[in-house]
C-alpha cells in the first residue's frame, strides 16, 4: 500500500495488493468490531497492516483531488526543491481520490455555490491549470455517472 502522503506514517487505503487468507480476514473483522465511531477504512487498515506491509511510492499511484487546491505540494512531491506541475501530475496519476473537505464526495449532493467557493485560488490569477484540472475531475465524474445512469435505464417499451 502507498503511504498517505498528507499524513505522517500512515498507510493509504485507496490501493492495496493483498493475499486473501482466513487469518487476514479474521484480523480485519476483529478490528472492524472494535473500531471507534470515527474510524474508517484507513484506521482499520493501519491497525491491521501498519507495521507489516510493503510500502509503495504514492507517486504516481495515488493523488488527492484536493492537491489541486493546495498551495504547498511538498508532501505530495516528496522532494522539497521539485517544482509542482499540475498537468504533469494529473497525466502521470493512476488513481485520483476525491478529497476536498468540506466539499462532499461528488456522488453526494451539494450546493453548486459550495463547489464555486472551494475552487483552487490560482494565486490571484483569473485561471490556472490547477483550477481547470480540478473542475475537469468533477465534470468528468458527473458525465460518467450520467452516462452510466442512462446506459442502465430500461428502454421505454420495457418500463
Amino acid at each position: 500500500m502507498p503511504r498517505a502522503y498528507w499524513l505522517e506514517n500512515t498507510l493509504n487505503a485507496q490501493m492495496a495488493l493483498v493475499q486473501p487468507s482466513e487469518a487476514a480476514f479474521a484480523a480485519i473483522q476483529k478490528q472492524i468490531a472494535r473500531r471507534a465511531a470515527t474510524d474508517y477504512d484507513m484506521e482499520i487498515i493501519n491497525a491491521v497492516y501498519g507495521d507489516s506491509c510493503a510500502v509503495l511510492p504514492h507517486r504516481p499511484y495515488t493523488l488527492l483531488s484536493g492537491e489541486f487546491r493546495s498551495i504547498d505540494h511538498t508532501a505530495y512531491l516528496g522532494i522539497k526543491d521539485e517544482v509542482w506541475d499540475a498537468e504533469r501530475e494529473i497525466q502521470q496519476a493512476k488513481y485520483v481520490h476525491f478529497s476536498d473537505w468540506p466539499l462532499p464526495k461528488p456522488w453526494q449532493t451539494h450546493a453548486d455555490d459550495m463547489l464555486r467557493d472551494l475552487l483552487p485560488k490560482c494565486g490571484g490569477l483569473a485561471d490556472c491549470p490547477e483550477r481547470k484540472i480540478w473542475l475537469r475531475l468533477y465534470e468528468d465524474f458527473r458525465e460518467r455517472r450520467e452516462a452510466g445512469i442512462q446506459e442502465n435505464r430500461l428502454p421505454q417499451s420495457l418500463s
